[in-house]
């Protein structure tokens, strides 16, 4: 890897892992934050004078177990311009230039864990070929999703299907790439994936365990940003959003007292934090430097 290269990177004492950037967007302050009155949330995450917030596609790459892998895969590059609109793609996805100066080639991925299959999550395993068909970007990487998720994505009467990878998932289905699991499952020793609903049906967390008791619990759009470590402040996108709020009590809880690092999904500043046991951000991470340069070019 250069020395110069700037990932956000975090040794757990075994597992290493890489910040990439899947691309930039913006969104309406307010279905961000859902219930949280503005004042309090603009306070925490600043939005612009249209009331739409910055939010960048974090995408994890994970060095553990003597595989690599990644947690969600950024907004991708097939996405068709009504999905650009509705998005509000800002800033292209930057994950395979962050792979290969890491040192590594899509193909040398083994496993890519998607928290759900919204766009801006998992819009980064497919891309077009040259004829301008759907194709996996990862060809040999397993692609671990809730079997509830892959149903949602699938249902036409979902109220969020436009934003799901739709016909574009079946195709990856057919790769045989795809992995459904019901609940709780393993990819390896350290990285474990379990079932949060909440956002969607079939939302999903990863917690990736390293040395004496260090851990990342990344739980996907559950912690969109800094603001959302609240277990209360929810965004308006969820489709369950009491689940929401129960999975974040149980599992912010333990990451507070056993001094986790908790993932932000969205956040343009950071990528992750330390909580205290009243659960405020007690330390953080900064996102890496040229991704927020990026950022304030646009």
């Amino acid at each position: 890897m250069p020395a110069h290269a700037d990932f956000g990177e975090l040794d757990l004492g075994g597992p290493r892992l890489y910040w990439l950037d899947g691309g930039g967007f913006r969104s309406d302050g307010g279905a961000q934050f859902g219930p949280v009155p503005r004042p309090r949330w603009a306070e925490v995450y600043p939005p612009a004078d249209d009331n739409s917030v910055p939010l960048t596609a974090h995408v994890v790459l994970v060095q553990a177990d003597g595989q690599w892998g990644l947690i969600d895969s950024g907004i991708g590059h097939h996405l068709s311009e009504r999905q650009r609109r509705f998005y509000r793609v800002e800033r292209e996805s930057s994950v395979e230039r962050g792979l290969a100066e890491v040192g590594i080639t899509h193909d040398q991925l083994d496993w890519v864990a998607l928290t759900h299959l919204h766009l801006d999550h998992a819009g980064g395993v497919l891309r077009r070929d040259d004829g301008g068909e759907v194709a996996p970007v990862f060809p040999r990487a397993r692609v671990w999703v809730q079997t509830l998720e892959a149903r949602e994505a699938r249902d036409e009467t979902n109220r969020a299907h436009a934003v799901y990878t739709g016909d574009a998932f079946d195709r990856l289905e057919a790769s045989g790439l795809v992995h459904e699991i019901e609940g709780e499952a393993a990819i390896s020793a350290s990285i474990r994936l379990f079932l949060t609903g909440g956002h969607s049906r079939g939302h999903q967390g990863v917690l990736i365990a390293g040395a004496d008791g260090s851990a990342l619990l990344h739980l996907g759009d559950l912690v969109i940003t800094r603001g959302h470590v609240n277990p209360g402040w929810v965004s308006a996108n969820d489709d369950f959003p009491l689940d929401s709020i129960r999975a974040k009590r149980h599992w912010l809880s333990q990451a507070a007292q056993q001094g986790w690092w908790v993932a932000f999904s969205h956040d343009v500043a950071y990528t992750a934090a330390r909580l205290s046991v009243d659960g405020r951000v007690e330390a953080r991470r900064a996102a890496p430097a040229r991704a927020q340069a990026a950022r304030r070019a646009e």
